[in-house]
């Protein structure tokens, strides 16, 4: 199963509407993240992804871990945008 977002506007829709509502939804995605990774791990994903911006070039156990649950949340929970030509 392969989940998306549509993202349809229409031919006279502001662009800071649009990535308003672009924002929102991935706001939402990473909010999902957040609590199925605070169940799984007892960690937040934003707080393993703020560690593993910061230390990513770094050889830590920790890193590696850290990726590979995210890759988990992120399969769960993927952030898939589909844009599709405004309507008139």
């Amino acid at each position: 199963l392969q989940a998306h977002i549509r993202l349809e506007s229409f031919i006279d829709t502001d662009y800071s509407a649009y990535v308003a509502v672009q924002s929102e939804v991935e706001k939402a995605v990473t909010q999902l993240r957040d609590m199925e990774s605070s169940e799984l791990f007892g960690i937040t994903y934003s707080a393993m992804r703020t560690y593993w911006q910061q230390n990513m070039l770094e050889d830590k156990p920790r890193v590696k871990e850290y990726r590979e649950k995210m890759d988990l949340i992120e399969l769960l929970f993927p952030l898939r945008l589909i844009e599709v030509k405004p309507k008139r």
